[in-house]
């Protein structure tokens, strides 16, 4: 499958994309250096368009999983993703 909305971190160190491997996309992030894959979400919602915040340890990303399409906060190293709009 295809990755899809390629982001470089501020560094140029990791790559962000998202990816659908079961009907969902979700966020993964690469270290150019080592090649190791991190997935950051999981589920079957669609995680897309990932943007990195400047300083390179998170990244913003607009998820479904509320209903309608939000952007979310999570940490490039993984964990739970906060939510930060609430548009209707």
């Amino acid at each position: 499958a295809p990755i899809r909305c390629p982001a470089f971190s501020p560094d140029g160190s990791k790559l962000a994309f998202a990816l659908s491997k079961s009907g969902s996309l979700n966020l993964y992030v690469m270290n150019l250096g080592s090649g190791q894959i991190t997935q950051l979400t999981d589920g079957r919602n669609n995680n897309t368009e990932p943007t990195w915040f400047p300083d390179g340890q998170s990244l913003a990303f607009t998820s479904d999983q509320g209903g309608r399409p939000q952007i979310y906060k999570i940490s490039a190293s993984g964990g739970a993703a906060q939510r930060l709009t609430w548009e209707g």
